[in-house]
């Protein structure tokens, strides 16, 4: 299963020591509680990466579904009857979906006369 969520590198690339975070904690609860809500309010949860190994496998892990997106769109054009003509390249899928919504606009209207 591919999520559609690009993944993101940790900001700080450091980890505190013991002292930092205790003298931090209350500061980063705050930032933490703050930075959940968010991505709660967002409706989606956002994953930071500590290794680079785990972003570059996730990034590889997005592209991937990203890719198949692109296809499964062109597929399902091609599958409507949409003229190649109206088509953008792959990586254009909300140009695409907007093109094959007038073209089965077009066919319901035909279809309705």
């Amino acid at each position: 299963e591919y999520v559609l969520n690009p993944p993101r590198w940790r900001e700080d690339g450091n980890h505190m020591n013991k002292n930092e975070a205790n003298n931090n904690s209350s500061t980063n609860n705050a930032n933490h509680n703050n930075a959940q809500k968010a991505e709660l309010h967002r409706g989606t949860k956002a994953r930071a990466f500590s290794t680079r190994e785990e972003f570059h496998v996730a990034e590889e892990r997005f592209a991937t579904g990203m890719q198949l997106l692109q296809n499964d769109v062109a597929a399902l054009c091609f599958r409507a009857g949409v003229d190649v003509s109206d088509l953008w390249p792959a990586e254009s899928v909300l140009l695409n979906l907007h093109s094959l919504w007038c073209h089965c606009r077009k066919m319901a209207d035909a279809n309705s006369k």
